[in-house]
């Protein structure tokens, strides 16, 4: 094949793109996960998140549409901007108080430590660990998917859920279906103040800094760990 017509091949092939489909979480941004190839492959330790490719051993997301943890962590700052004016909560949910100020950094920080601790974390639960800390149900829906959390008056503050993609659509009370449930969504009242307008506590009123790790932990189920600092 002339070169010409190579050229012309790549351009053409460059040019094709399509937006992603719209859902309950925002579209993976330039952290989506790479195309399955040798490349990626290889090496890879299976179900962890160091292999993102769905449906090849890698992180299915559990229901979130992310399979990789780049992308929930940019979830977690687009909640913690959208509530950036709503009263800020210092305490775990329902067990603290409204705060006067927002001590903890609106948009954090990508932190790779963080993001080993929330790895095997992520891991320990998925190969079928006991939840640490206080477990939270998903606020109006017993239904919906729970989290846990720990360590909000420590150095490190840690929150995590187990994504099943295989939850059902929640039917509200007007017998209208919404998104399905999942723990990590601004629907969950318990979320909200756990994650989106917190700024407890303490001496650790401060935290600017996230790292999430993920692993499976069954068919589309997928535990998600976020550790603040």
């Amino acid at each position: 094949m002339k070169s010409s017509a190579i050229w012309a091949l790549l351009l053409t092939a460059c040019a094709v793109s399509a937006d992603p489909p719209p859902g309950e979480n925002p579209p993976p941004g330039k952290d989506a996960a790479p195309s399955p190839s040798p490349q990626n492959d290889a090496g890879a330790a299976p179900d962890s998140a160091m292999d993102p490719d769905t449906g090849s051993g890698g992180i299915s997301g559990g229901g979130y549409g992310f399979n990789t943890p780049h992308q929930m962590f940019d979830a977690v700052n687009q909640i913690r901007q959208q509530y950036s004016n709503h009263i800020p909560y210092d305490g775990y949910p329902f067990q603290g108080a409204n705060a006067n100020t927002m001590t903890w950094a609106t948009l954090l920080t990508w932190d790779d430590g963080l993001a080993a601790v929330a790895q095997k974390e992520a891991e320990r639960l998925a190969a079928g660990g006991t939840p640490q800390g206080i477990s939270y149900p998903f606020q109006n829906d017993g239904q919906g998917e729970g989290f846990s959390t720990w360590g909000l008056t420590s150095d490190q503050y840690g929150v995590a859920t187990r994504g099943d993609g295989a939850l059902p659509q929640f039917k509200n009370a007007y017998g209208v279906l919404e998104p399905p449930h999942h723990a990590f969504i601004a629907a969950n009242g318990f979320y909200r103040m756990g994650v989106a307008y917190q700024t407890g506590s303490g001496a650790y009123n401060k935290k600017s800094k996230l790292g999430v790790g993920a692993a499976e932990g069954g068919v589309n189920v997928t535990w998600w760990v976020l550790i603040f600092q």
